[in-house]
């Protein structure tokens, strides 16, 4: 007599061992079996459609078979069942949805029975015959070679537990949103030479994956399709031409990049926080653009940008560390002097360096916000020379080796009068420390003074 079993029915249902769905079930509803410890889970023949949810939640429940007659699986229909080691589809399924064993997960085995006209399974992976996209895997998993799959589907290998290695093979060309995100155990990959776009999250927040090998015809990686990884050196193939928002960052171990020579876009934040360095590397000629915080809070010996970069974003090296910044010969937008960055136009200092000078020959009229922003230094002292009109907010501002935070407490060396200092347009949280007025001779008058003493400023 019952034919549904509804939302939430056995929530918690701890005391029971084992449950049977008799052939009058032609349904179950959402959580309807969260957070159950049941070691028997037996379904017969009536059952059509499992709602999203319908088995969640830490259910120990290491075998599921859908016996003959199930349709519809919803998504995320087993979630979390983190004691799940084996599933069996039954030929009937005609719709599965997507994330059907979201969150954590450990399972070991996926089996299409015989005779299912639109999935079946290869290698321990679940596959849509016709679109040929891998739609689950698992821990064991191998992707077939012989064609049958073109596509890594969303969130296919999302959570998954005990996944160490994983070879994407020449026939796939998609790798999907979130393919592998979140998998702690994934420790190398080797993406094919047939993939041409990693997209958003595919390996995101893969904690220990140090091991990547990017295949030669990938043109786009996605936004923080690697954010959050182990990656230590990283080489991007002449193929790519777009890294995407966030890609790299947070990869605390990177202290290598290689750039290709035909991308042509840097996003926003893409490698942000990679302080594996200090590292050297070199944009090439074919970027035209460096996003917003694109390195920032990274760790460089030296950089060199190349000669078509025509848009840098705000604070595009924003609490990186580094030594030398140069910009090649030829380009329009930007060039360098005293290992600072400078946008010509505007004759604005976009970032420096604790080994920066900056010019005193007109070039540079104005500090941006956050240009000399950066970690590592015990002592911060600069020559701003009287040319300088404009400091805008945060412009000097760095984090020194003993304190947790950030500070202002810089040596100031002007060029110019205190009378020249106090036209200069500035907004800074507080007041600069140590300001000291140029002056040849000892002054007579009170004040803070400062000359060259064997080329290196120092206060009278």
């Amino acid at each position: 007599s019952v034919t549904r079993i509804g939302r939430c029915a056995f929530v918690g249902g701890v005391c029971f061992e084992s449950v049977t769905i008799p052939d009058s079930v032609t349904s179950i509803g959402r959580n309807a079996f969260e957070d159950c410890n049941y070691k028997l889970f037996q379904i017969e023949n009536g059952i059509r459609y499992l709602d999203k949810w319908a088995i969640d939640t830490h259910s120990d429940i290491p075998h599921i078979m859908l016996r003959s007659g199930t349709i519809g699986i919803i998504d995320s229909a087993f979630s979390n069942c983190k004691k799940f080691e084996s599933i069996t589809i039954p030929a009937s399924v005609t719709s599965i949805g997507e994330r059907i064993f979201s969150g954590r997960v450990s399972h070991k085995k996926i089996q299409v029975q015989e005779g299912n006209s639109k999935y079946h399974s290869s290698g321990n992976c679940l596959i849509e015959t016709a679109s040929k996209i891998l739609l689950k895997g698992c821990s064991t998993s191998v992707i077939p070679t012989d064609g049958s799959v073109t596509s890594i589907g969303d969130y296919a290998f999302e959570s998954c537990e005990n996944l160490t290695s994983i070879t994407i093979p020449d026939s796939v060309t998609s790798i999907g949103f979130r393919a592998f995100f979140s998998c702690h155990d994934l420790k190398r990959v080797k993406i094919g030479n047939g993939v041409k776009t990693i997209c958003e999250d595919a390996f995101g927040v893969c904690t220990n994956l140090s091991d990547v090998t990017i295949g030669s015809n990938v043109e786009f990686i996605g936004e923080s399709a690697f954010s959050s990884c182990d990656i230590g050196t990283l080489i991007i193939p002449d193929s790519v031409i777009s890294i995407g928002d966030y890609a790299f960052s947070g990869n605390s171990d990177l202290h290598n990049i290689t750039f290709g020579n035909n991308v042509k876009t840097i996003g926003e934040k893409a490698f942000s926080g990679c302080r594996g360095g200090p590292m050297d590397i070199s944009i090439p000629d074919s970027v035209t653009s460096i996003g917003a915080s694109a390195f920032s809070v990274s760790w460089f010996n030296s950089i060199t940008i190349g000669k078509n970069v025509g848009y840098i974003g705000a604070q595009a090296f924003y609490g990186a560390t580094f030594k030398s910044i140069r910009v090649e010969e030829g380009n329009r937008i930007y060039h360098s002097s005293g290992n600072c960055l400078i946008e010509s136009a505007t004759k604005t200092l976009i970032a420096g360096c604790e080994n920066s000078v900056i010019p005193n020959d007109e070039s540079v009229t104005c500090i941006a916000d956050f240009a000399f922003m950066f970690n590592g230094l015990s002592v911060c002292s600069i020559i701003i020379p009287v040319n300088v009109k404009c400091l805008n907010q945060y412009s000097l501002y760095f984090k020194n080796n003993q304190p947790s935070s950030w500070n202002d407490n810089w040596e100031i060396f002007y060029t110019g009068t205190a009378n020249d200092w106090s036209m200069i347009h500035y907004k800074t949280p507080t007041e600069f420390d140590e300001i000291y007025y140029y002056s040849e001779t000892k002054p007579t008058e009170s004040g803070d003074y400062w000359r060259y003493v064997d080329g290196i400023p120092t206060p009278w």
